[in-house]
């Protein structure tokens, strides 16, 4: 958790700006269950900030709900990848 909240506040630091306005674009899309939608917004973040490893797993969930689960669990992987000690990635993967 500590290291994740260190990352956040570098990847933050670096482009808070747009950042903050992808994220506050995609997750509401996500809980309005309009999940297509979050999905690009998602790419965009990892586009943006290809190491934040949350996105990864938003990304996931949102496919996921699609029943994508192949796709859903690269991405979870690639969540893993990047924080290895949260595990809630683990259990989004299932």
């Amino acid at each position: 958790m500590k290291n994740q909240l260190k990352n956040m506040i570098k990847q933050l630091n670096q482009n808070q700006a747009m950042m903050f306005t992808i994220t506050v674009k995609d997750k509401p899309q996500y809980y309005l269950k309009k999940y297509e939608e979050s999905i690009i917004e998602f790419d965009k973040a990892i586009k943006l900030n290809p190491n934040y490893d949350d996105y990864y797993n938003s990304k996931g969930q949102a496919l996921q709900n699609l029943k994508k689960y192949e796709e859903s669990i690269i991405e979870f992987d690639k969540a893993i990848e990047l924080n290895p000690n949260y595990d809630d990635y683990y259990n989004s993967k299932g």
